[in-house]
């Protein structure tokens, strides 16, 4: 008999963990859940290998609104991401991203500003005495004006993060596999089961593509472009 789940998520790093936990802890959401990943080690997955930071200053609210919400999660995450009392320390360090602008990009700092405080973001306009007061290293001789975020934007330890995820997610009753989906079944343009390594096929009602730099090629087993 075929296994059966109602998402299958192929790629465990930091956004399959994500994804695992943030269905897992769903209240309205009754369905089960697998995480597929080939390597545990997470040793050359781009969670691992990125540098890892967040900022607030896009230019348009969608972004702005997710990135602030992200802060906030990252504030609380080991509260949230607690098991058996014991969270992660995602080593979430506050320090505002620069953008710096001369006279011909001005007018796109100053728009996109608006766009940030407007959505509640916490960044600050200088000009350029302020620019040279504020960090004196810098120079700013061809400067017009720069943008600094004062709270919210920063670094923070990623693998701590994806780790915390996916040990919460798999205490909220998701499952994680090693494995990798190598073929993907679709009838009437959608995904009915995929199928792993070790050759086992898993129905589900959803799949997730979570993988990485393998995504376009996993896309491609579902005829997508």
């Amino acid at each position: 008999m075929k296994e059966t789940f109602d998402v299958v998520i192929a790629g465990g790093a930091i956004v399959g963990s994500a994804v695992a936990y943030f269905l897992a802890q769903c209240p309205d959401f009754k369905g089960r859940v697998l995480v597929v990943e080939r390597d545990m080690s997470f040793r050359n997955c781009a969670t691992t290998r990125s540098l890892a930071s967040i900022r607030h200053q896009f230019s348009t609210p969608e972004n702005v609104q997710m990135s602030m919400f992200g802060t906030s999660f990252l504030r609380e995450a080991a509260q949230r991401l607690a098991v058996d009392g014991e969270g992660p320390d995602v080593a979430f360090n506050e320090a505002g991203y620069l953008f710096l602008a001369s006279a011909q990009g001005q007018a796109a700092l100053g728009r996109n500003h608006q766009v940030q405080r407007a959505q509640g973001a916490q960044v600050q306009l200088l000009d350029p005495a302020q620019l040279g007061a504020r960090f004196p290293w810098l120079n700013h001789d061809d400067l017009a004006a720069g943008s600094l975020g004062l709270a919210g934007e920063g670094w923070l330890d990623a693998h701590a993060l994806m780790h915390g995820l996916r040990r919460k997610a798999v205490a909220l009753g998701a499952q994680v596999r090693r494995a990798e989906v190598v073929d993907v079944v679709v009838c009437s343009g959608r995904v009915q089961a995929v199928v792993l390594s070790d050759g086992r096929q898993v129905n589900c009602g959803w799949l997730v593509n979570a993988a990485g730099t393998g995504g376009t090629a996993l896309a491609a087993k579902a005829g997508l472009a």
